[in-house]
């Protein structure tokens, strides 16, 4: 967790990351800046490794900024300084607020479906800290902290913290990434695609430059498939669907709409996603759709449709449709 402290006011603001390494100081920097609209005129930093490379000479510590602090440096303006070694007196905004936030946050829930959801659960957690004190010296939080906004320079553009790299995609579509395995759309099996790596996420291009595919990332060894990736493929072996890793990865609301309406005809199913992807449709709406064809009756019984089987295109059980063959034709004309 990377925490930022403004020591005036006790504003503070943080950002979850799977690892601390360089790209995640770029990037909690990159965020804040951008979050805040401001840049501070000074950052003052612990000794962690990402941001200090220390050199021994004779018996004292001297210490260098790294490579990607500078960088920063230089693209937005600040200067910055290193805390001293066993200087208790300097470390306090610095070291206590990645303890205090962590305790005054997530003492309650510490269990989340994604980093995506605790990062949202953080925010929530800052922004209701840095409205209310919970010391004489932040009885005036908000007001203090416009103090230091007002003391920053403007923010006005974002940095570029990714690594990219090369990779070939597989004969299944997909490609490796620090020994993870991410899915790219069939169109590009065994072409070269470049792959930019953030800290939490991957972006897969292609030769033009545009975006193909994007995928949170993943532990080593695992793999992140994408249904939408496959369509092609699956139009041509339907029958593949069923045991597909593609499928067990996807939603669980569309993963209910093919087992609730299409397990005997998967290349309906195929073709109902290729449909809603060439019109940007996204998966919610499928579900909803669905929701909606469920609920509407019958014009001569009011009875409500069997809306999987309406969704699939097939004939509704129940005596209904039975003996109003008519009432089902204006169904599917409605659908």
């Amino acid at each position: 967790m990377a925490v930022f402290t403004l020591p005036h006011s006790n504003h503070r603001t943080a950002y979850l990351f799977i690892r601390e390494d360089t790209l995640a100081f770029m990037e909690s920097h990159r965020n804040y800046f951008h979050d805040i609209g401001r840049i501070p005129q000074r950052m003052v930093y612990d000794n962690m490794r990402v941001a200090v490379k220390v050199r021994r000479l004779w018996t004292k510590d001297d210490k260098e900024p790294t490579d990607a602090l500078l960088y920063m440096s230089s693209f937005y303006g600040f200067d910055f300084r290193f805390c001293n070694a066993r200087s208790g007196n300097e470390k306090g905004n610095v070291e206590e607020s990645v303890k205090f936030v962590r305790r005054y946050v997530f003492s309650v829930r510490d269990e989340f479906a994604s980093l995506e959801e605790a990062q949202t659960y953080l925010n929530a957690g800052c922004a209701k800290l840095n409205v209310q004190g919970n010391s004489p010296a932040t009885v005036n939080i908000v007001s203090l902290a416009r103090e230091d906004f007002d003391a920053m320079r403007p923010w006005t553009d974002d940095i570029a913290c990714f690594q990219k790299v090369e990779r070939e995609v597989t004969n299944y579509a997909t490609i490796s990434v620090d020994r993870a395995n991410y899915s790219v759309p069939d169109a590009f099996t065994l072409d070269t695609v470049s792959v930019r790596i953030y800290t939490n996420k991957i972006e897969i291009l292609d030769t033009n430059g545009k975006v193909i595919a994007k995928h949170d990332k993943v532990g080593r060894g695992d793999w992140s498939i994408k249904l939408e990736h496959y369509l092609h493929t699956l139009r041509y072996k339907p029958g593949a669907l069923k045991n597909a890793e593609a499928l067990r990865q996807a939603p669980e609301g569309i993963r209910r709409v093919f087992s609730g309406a299409f397990s005997d005809n998967p290349k309906d199913f195929v073709e109902l996603l290729i449909f809603a992807k060439e019109r940007n449709i996204v998966y919610n709406d499928i579900v909803e759709g669905l929701q909606q064809l469920k609920r509407i009756p019958c014009a001569q019984c009011h009875t409500p449709t069997d809306g999987r089987q309406a969704a699939a295109g097939g004939r509704p059980k129940g005596s209904c449709h039975d003996q109003h063959p008519a009432g089902w034709k204006s169904h599917r004309g409605e659908r």
